[in-house]
């Protein structure tokens, strides 16, 4: 049965992937794959390129994030490596993700997407402000023992030169990246909607209407209904009077995050 689990995570195939999950409540959905270089669900899915399939497989209370194939990679890895942007921006953002680990040759994700030239993954790996491990960290390929800096160097006709200057000077080149990306509007928008979580807290905002919902969500749920040129002079205002603070720390980590289980907990 996990054998096809994992062909259906690998072809994309979400209705059969829901349908195996339903109809197998013990279902192994960390099995690996011996005949496939202990490819996970996980696995498969995130180097395909599926989706919809890694969204479902991270909302699983069960899956190993961080699980290794053989050689030591990640799901994170492979789908850097591959240019699977969007399924890379999702695993960057689930706090369980380990960003630093190393395969078996002691490359990085950093290194990997390096080697790999995948410029526009590599601009939203240093954006996304995880740790990624020690930048001098050397690994051998191709007869190289070389550093992500010294392979962005060798390879500077694939790589973006504004990120050479991560090595030397990281926090200011995430927050150029960051800004290039527009990666500081979807952070607004994230501290937003932790901004009205904690007015919650202060201001007990308890309307007999939605008083069953979960504590903390009550002042959300007002702000919510809120004319959205309000919304955004709130956000705006606080966001330019924090962004300092919060783009140059990994505090912004804490905070996307639980405005992620806010935003899926909030009944529509």
């Amino acid at each position: 049965m996990e054998s096809k689990f994992c062909k259906a995570a690998h072809e994309g195939r979400i209705a059969d992937v829901v349908s195996l999950l339903k109809e197998t409540p013990d279902l192994d959905v960390n099995w690996a794959n011996k005949k496939d270089d202990l490819f996970t669900a996980l696995h498969l899915a995130s180097y395909s390129g599926r989706f919809e399939v890694v969204n479902l497989l991270l909302a699983h209370p069960d899956i190993n994030v961080n699980q290794k194939t053989f050689g030591g990679r990640t799901a994170l890895s492979l789908a850097c490596v591959n240019g699977r942007l969007a399924i890379a921006r999702v695993l960057l953002k689930d706090p369980r993700v380990d960003a630093a680990l190393a395969d078996d040759l002691q490359r990085t994700v950093l290194l990997s997407t390096t080697l790999s030239t995948k410029g526009t993954v590599l601009e939203w790996l240093i954006a996304s402000g995880r740790d990624l491990g020690d930048l001098n960290h050397k690994a051998v390929w191709e007869n190289h023992n070389e550093t992500a800096l010294q392979i962005a160097e060798r390879m500077s006709h694939k790589i973006p030169s504004s990120l050479k200057s991560f090595w030397t000077n990281p926090e200011q080149t995430r927050y150029e990246v960051r800004v290039k990306l527009g990666a500081l509007d979807e952070l607004a928008a994230e501290v937003f909607a932790l901004i009205v979580f904690l007015c919650d807290g202060v201001l007990q905002l308890k309307p007999a209407l939605i008083s069953s919902r979960p504590p903390g969500l009550r002042f959300f749920a007002i702000a919510c209904k809120l004319p959205i040129e309000l919304q955004m002079v709130l956000c705006h205002r606080v966001f330019e009077s924090m962004k300092q603070s919060i783009v140059r720390n990994n505090s912004e980590i804490a905070f996307q995050s639980l405005a992620r289980i806010l935003r899926a907990s909030h009944p529509e």
